[in-house]
């Protein structure tokens, strides 16, 4: 899709939790190290990868344990207060800035300089962002991710829209372009008629064309970043530690204003239906959303 598409990230770190602020001692005998993260779908290959560290290295052995992502961020805060944070956890570009502030996290400069890591092989702009205002490093990536839209093809085959169509969709804040259209087809109401048929009812949807995470709060991740910064909108002045942010600007009012009339025109679930309990890929799955917007690299509240 032109525009629509555009890729965002959110990358997550690996952070080394510092619950005595001590400084790392040469092992001496067996080590257990602690090691926090969220994603269900990637644990079993950091398990390989530990197993395989442990092999290399039998001194050491490393503990993985995996938490939701609601259940994460507060079990990690208390863990902190009680002194049992992790060795080393996955941080989050939103969480690490509190915790490194608060002295809960130990920088990685020395660490990095000591081990000759090439910062260049990171996407650009991508390390620098783990680079806290008082000038320390507190993390190196891990992964980032992208945002897609992805679609059901029986959905779209009964539609009469070909899969080679979605490639060429255009978006824009002001009628939304080719992939509003799509939607609107995709749309079906309990008497069968589509979004873009006479006679459609908005109040009674059997399948939106595009789903619905949540309000999104002030970051948008899968639900209107990618439109907003498609249609030129940046968070802040400067990124990263911006001085201040720009929800004031024209093109952001203008691209939230054409996303929530997708809730207006019955394209996309109410914020009623979103909180109901049912989440976005479980509603996929069982039909009720033709095409949704999610994270295409470490899915953060599925989980799958």
């Amino acid at each position: 899709m032109k525009r629509c598409l555009a890729v965002t990230g959110a990358a997550v770190l690996l952070l080394a939790g510092c619950g005595a602020q001590e400084e790392p001692q040469a092992a001496a005998g067996p080590v257990s190290i602690d090691y926090w993260l969220w994603d269900t779908a990637q644990q079993p290959q950091y398990q390989a990868c530990a197993d395989a560290f442990h092999k290399a290295n039998p001194n050491y052995t490393i503990k993985i344990t995996q938490y939701g992502w609601d259940d994460y961020w507060n079990t990690l805060t208390t863990a902190f207060v009680s002194g049992t944070a992790p060795d080393v956890f996955v941080g989050h570009l939103s969480r690490y800035p509190e915790l490194a502030a608060q002295g809960q996290i130990l920088p990685l400069d020395d660490q990095v300089a000591k081990d000759k890591v090439d910062l260049s092989i990171y996407q650009d702009g991508l390390a620098d962002l783990w680079v806290a205002k008082d000038g320390k490093r507190y993390g190196l990536p891990k992964d980032f991710d992208t945002v897609a839209t992805i679609y059901n093809t029986d959905k779209l085959k009964d539609a009469g829209i070909k899969p080679e169509e979605m490639a060429e969709l255009t978006w824009n804040p002001q009628d939304g372009g080719t992939y509003e259209k799509v939607i609107a087809r995709l749309t079906v109401d309990k008497n069968g008629k589509r979004g873009d048929e006479p006679g459609f009812d908005k109040t009674k949807v059997a399948t939106y064309g595009l789903g619905l995470n949540g309000s999104g709060a002030g970051f948008g991740q899968t639900e209107w970043s990618q439109y907003a910064m498609s249609n030129g909108w940046q968070y802040g002045d400067q990124n990263p530690w911006p001085t201040k942010f720009n929800y004031a600007d024209p093109k952001f009012k203008e691209t939230v204003k054409w996303f929530t009339s997708l809730i207006d025109k019955g394209y996309m679930p109410t914020m009623d239906i979103v909180n109901s309990g049912v989440g976005q890929i479980d509603a996929y799955g069982a039909g009720k959303y033709a095409m949704v917007s999610e994270e295409a690299g470490t899915p953060r509240r599925t989980g799958t």
